[in-house]
C-alpha cells in the first residue's frame, strides 16, 4: 500500500498541507471506508483545512469540480462526529471524509438562501429524507441538486482511493452512520452510484437491489417523477430488481420477467 502521508490525488486544485485538526494517524489496517458529506454551503476549503475551525476533512469538492485535499490520508480528521456502523464507533478513526459544496435542504436561516418559491422553480428536489420516511413521512423538504461536475470529481476521488488504499471496503453517507443526527449527503445525492464503485469490474451479473418502501414504488418510463408509469409496476417492499444504469438519483432496473423501467434509487438497497 502507498505511503498515506505522501499520497496526493493527481487532479487537485490545491493541497492545503497537513491538517492541524487531527487525532493523530489511523491504526494499522485503516482507513476502511469513505464517508460522504455536504458542506451546507460552499466549498469551505479553508475551514476544512483547519483554519480557525474545529472541523476537518480529507477532501472537499466545489460545484465546478475543483477538488481540494485538506490534509494527509494517514490523518484521523474531524468530519464524522458521533457515529457508528457495523460494530465501529467514532468513524473519524476509521473513514476518509469527503465534503461536497451543497446547501442540503432549504431552510429560512442565516445562510440567506433564495425564497422557497424560487428554489422550487430552479429545480431543487422535493423529497422526504430516508429517516423521516419512517418517523415523519409527511416532512417534504427541498434539496439542492448536485451538478455533474461535482459528482464526477467525487467519483474519481473515490475510485482512486479504493485503488490506492486496499483496506477501503465501504462507502457511506454521513446520514448512514449518524442516523437522525445528520442528513448529508441527502436524497438529492445518488449514493448508489458510489457504492457501485466497490463492485469488481468483471462482475458477470448486474447488481441486484431490494425495494425498501412503506407502501409501493412506482416504475416510470423515464428518469423523472413526471414520466408515465409503467404498467408492470408498482414495485412492493421486498421486491428485488437488477440495476442497468442510472441518471442522477434514478435507476433503470429490470424485474424477474425481464421488464425494464425507471425508479427512484432512494428506495433501493444493494443486496
Amino acid at each position: 500500500m502507498a505511503n498515506l502521508k505522501t499520497l496526493r490525488f493527481p487532479d487537485l486544485k490545491k493541497y492545503t498541507g497537513r491538517n492541524p485538526n487531527s487525532r493523530g494517524s489511523f491504526q494499522r489496517g485503516r482507513p476502511v471506508g469513505i464517508l460522504l458529506h455536504y458542506t451546507a454551503g460552499g466549498t469551505a476549503w479553508q475551514r476544512l483545512a483547519g483554519q480557525n475551525s474545529n472541523v476537518s476533512a480529507h477532501f472537499t469538492v466545489d460545484r465546478n469540480g475543483d477538488a481540494y485535499q485538506c490534509g494527509d490520508l494517514d490523518q484521523r480528521l474531524w468530519h464524522a462526529g458521533v457515529s457508528h456502523i457495523a460494530g465501529m464507533t467514532g468513524l473519524n478513526d476509521w473513514y476518509i471524509g469527503i465534503e461536497q459544496a451543497n446547501y442540503g435542504f432549504w431552510a429560512k436561516d442565516e445562510r440567506e438562501l433564495p425564497p422557497l418559491e424560487e428554489v422550487k422553480k430552479i429545480g431543487w428536489l422535493p423529497a422526504v429524507h430516508k429517516y423521516d420516511a419512517v418517523h415523519n413521512p409527511s416532512r417534504v423538504q427541498y434539496w439542492q441538486p448536485y451538478p455533474e461536475a461535482l459528482l464526477a470529481k467525487t467519483e474519481a476521488i473515490c475510485r482512486w482511493l479504493v485503488q490506492e488504499i486496499p483496506s477501503i471496503k465501504n462507502i457511506h453517507g454521513h446520514d448512514d452512520v449518524s442516523p437522525g443526527r445528520k442528513s448529508d449527503p441527502g436524497p438529492a445525492f445518488p449514493i448508489n452510484r458510489y457504492r457501485n464503485i466497490l463492485m469488481p469490474d468483471d462482475a458477470k451479473a448486474p447488481p441486484k437491489y431490494r425495494v425498501e418502501v412503506s407502501d409501493f414504488l412506482n416504475v416510470r418510463a423515464g428518469p423523472s417523477a413526471s414520466a408515465e408509469k409503467r404498467d408492470w409496476g408498482p414495485l412492493k417492499d421486498g421486491d428485488v430488481v437488477e440495476y442497468l444504469r442510472e441518471e442522477g438519483t434514478w435507476f433503470m432496473v429490470r424485474n424477474k420477467d425481464k421488464k425494464e423501467g425507471w425508479v427512484s434509487s432512494l428506495y433501493l438497497r444493494r443486496v
